[in-house]
């Protein structure tokens, strides 16, 4: 017994290991083996890494691939047109909710995630898009890609230059406010179910990227939380 609970304590110790220092850990015929074990960030042929191993390397993209921010960027891959029409067609029928149309002039329609790292911003090229989060603001919803959710817009106020409040009904009734912090960057606070940093999509290639670049699943960076206040 003490042996199986030594074996279960080794273990938990190189999770741990995987997950604070991005070691790599191989296991073949019952044997787990130490592949690779770099603590905290490195330099690499003029690279900065975060983690470097056979299944995911995470890095400062200095090139700026447009790639990666296209990706970032678009929402094709998580919610399709016809879905969207489908949901639309599900929330009149099950809820009967209303779709208006409502003048949002002065408001970017699509945002994208934001990070701070040492205090500066970053977007992020994550390995599993499903933890990207997204939104996108026509004339009568808000769509959250991520959640295949779609929002009617039932009240839209314009509160004053830098925020926007939405009352949003999909079954159920919730607010969603956009306070713009930084016009010219595109910067916002967005406050829903959760408080979160994004940027305006249409300026996140002026932000430098961060990019987990995976085979496999892998865990994500972890970013430092914004002091919203």
């Amino acid at each position: 017994m003490k042996s199986i609970k030594k074996i279960i304590c080794f273990l938990a110790i190189l999770v741990v290991v995987q997950f604070s220092f991005g070691t790599l850990i191989k296991e073949e015929n019952g044997q787990l083996t130490i592949i690779e074990n770099r603590p905290g960030p490195f330099m690499l042929n003029d690279t900065l890494f975060f983690v470097k191993d056979t299944i995911h390397s995470i890095f400062f993209d200095k090139t700026k691939n447009t790639e990666y921010y296209d990706r970032i960027i678009d929402c094709s891959t998580t919610l399709n047109y016809e879905y969207y029409k489908s949901y639309i067609a599900h929330l009149k029928e099950e809820y009967n909710t209303e779709f208006i149309t409502h003048k949002i002039d002065e408001l970017p329609r699509k945002w994208i995630e934001l990070h701070l790292y040492n205090g500066e911003y970053y977007v992020y090229h994550p390995c599993d898009f499903m933890t990207h989060y997204r939104i996108i603001i026509t004339d009568s919803t808000i769509v959250e890609p991520n959640d295949f959710s779609v929002l009617a817009i039932s009240e839209y106020k314009k509160i004053n230059d830098s925020i926007f409040e939405f009352h949003l009904d999909c079954g159920l009734t919730k607010k969603m406010t956009i306070q713009i912090i930084d016009k010219e960057r595109g910067i916002a606070v967005v406050e829903t179910w959760r408080t979160i940093l994004m940027v305006d999509a249409e300026k996140a290639k002026n932000f430098p990227i961060i990019v987990n670049d995976c085979n496999e699943k892998v865990f994500e960076l972890d970013f430092q939380e914004p002091n919203f206040e």
